[in-house]
């Protein structure tokens, strides 16, 4: 190209060169150590960009003016820190968490993404399932996704015929036409009369509405004080009356005889394999985002089990594809871990899915507000005598560490972001990080906490 003349950079490649950047950035960003100290320079430059008051770099000086609170020395991070002098084995998952590239990536994340919640709508109501252990998978997410789908396909080729579907929904058609008008009298009246005989229970009913769960626990405590006899022969009433509503041909008691039928309606075997995809699904996608190879998690959920931080909870679920027609999907009530599971009834090899659940210490660092980010950090500093307070309480602000040194005090704001939400989300998140940080600095300063400068590397 001669000299002075234009470069033509035409749109669609421009948009294309900009996207590859981002990408090329987004991975280089997790172990390139220069950009991660540019990264920390700029996020630091957002920060002081409108008023020098904004450093997150303080001192501390004493005035007349309200001063802020301190935690007790018993404080949950300070517990968790007794805890690590005492067991050699925290310490070393407490070290982890900041030095080690598996440990940091799976534990540093907060307690809604390690534990997800699934909502499901039941007749109007939403039912709310939540993941409560950590899983252990004889497969890569990928494998074991792919082999529910197939499982799936296999249930509804193989599964109950439509005629016999049909039949279900009759009888339980003429099951709900028993409940007659006199048995939801019998119930109603059942509630008025117990409401009306416990004053209580009375009183919340004349009290300001709704009714909410606080009130009522406060009001009827553990429920030993409430007197039940006005409801017993109201509900015996009830169920009589549900029993023998059809003299003809007792349809509830009809329904009750066809039991197979009933399972064909409500199938929870179908209904726990759709869990087990939904948690593998979760699951896989926050191993994607976090850059956990399936064998670098199986080996943390492993150690962690050897060292008694996380135990067996509940049934291990298995399935084989391989097997005819419906396949094979059971629960096992077994630790088992680690080893290959084989078909009962074809002898081949089995997927399975198996929940842990934490204990001891580390399910104190789990229920920290900023989780076991917080409690590493904190025996971080412990370990190397730094003085610091955690949860210093300001009338309009909690600040999260106070580190203490000779040169001035300094604050560290400790922040669990979520990492699976709407794309842009955590942007969005980082720069609400950086607000609230400015807020607390200029928060601490009404409060009469004065600044120094000391260089910052």
């Amino acid at each position: 190209m001669e000299a002075g003349a234009k470069k033509l950079v035409y749109r669609d490649n421009f948009h294309d060169a900009l996207l590859n950047f981002i990408e090329w950035y987004r991975g280089a960003l997790q172990t390139d150590q220069a950009l991660q100290e540019a990264y920390l320079r700029k996020f630091d430059s957002l920060c002081l960009q409108s008023s020098p008051l904004l450093s997150p770099i303080y001192a501390m000086k004493p005035s007349s003016a309200e001063q802020p609170t301190q935690n007790p020395v018993n404080s949950p991070i300070r517990d968790l820190c007794d805890q690590a002098r005492k067991d050699r084995r925290f310490a070393l998952l407490l070290e982890g968490c900041l030095a080690d590239p598996v440990a940091s990536k799976a534990l540093l994340l907060h307690k809604t993404e390690l534990f997800p919640r699934l909502e499901i709508p039941i007749e109007g109501s939403m039912i709310t399932i939540a993941a409560g252990g950590l899983p252990f998978l004889s497969e890569s997410p990928k494998l074991i996704r792919r082999s529910l789908k197939t499982l799936a396909g296999k249930y509804t080729a193989h599964g109950p015929h439509p005629e016999r579907m049909a039949e279900v929904q009759d009888r339980m058609a003429s099951a709900q036409e028993a409940i007659a008008e006199s048995v939801r009298d019998a119930f109603t009246l059942a509630i008025l009369n117990t409401v009306s005989a416990n004053a209580p229970l009375l009183e919340l009913v004349n009290g300001p509405q709704p009714i909410g769960r606080p009130r009522l626990r406060q009001a009827v405590k553990d429920y030993s004080g409430i007197d039940w006899s006005p409801a017993t022969a109201l509900l015996a009433e009830a169920f009589s009356a549900l029993l023998q509503s059809d003299k003809s041909r007792k349809p509830l008691q009809q329904l009750l005889i066809h039991i197979d039928a009933l399972k064909d309606a409500v199938d929870l075997e179908r209904f726990k394999a759709q869990v087990v995809d939904w948690l593998v699904s979760h699951f896989h996608r926050l191993m994607q985002i976090r850059d956990i190879h399936h064998d670098d998690w199986a080996g943390l959920v492993q150690q962690l089990h050897e060292a008694e931080f996380l135990e067996h909870a509940g049934p291990l679920y298995f399935w084989c594809t391989q097997c005819e027609e419906t396949g094979v999907f059971g629960t096992l009530q077994t630790s088992h871990l680690g080893m290959d599971l084989f078909c009962p009834k074809c002898g081949r090899r089995m997927f399975y899915i198996a929940a842990f659940h934490s204990t001891r210490a580390l399910t104190e660092a789990l229920e920290l507000h900023d989780g076991v980010l917080a409690a590493a950090l904190a025996w971080h500093l412990t370990q190397r005598d730094i003085d610091f307070d955690d949860g210093v309480k300001l009338p309009e602000a909690e600040l999260d560490f106070v580190i203490k040194d000779a040169a001035g005090n300094h604050l560290v704001e400790c922040k669990m972001n979520h990492l699976l939400g709407q794309e842009g989300g955590l942007l969005s998140t980082m720069y609400k990080n950086r607000n609230q940080l400015r807020d607390h600095v200029i928060v601490a300063k009404n409060q009469g906490m004065a600044f120094n400068w000391p260089p910052v590397s």
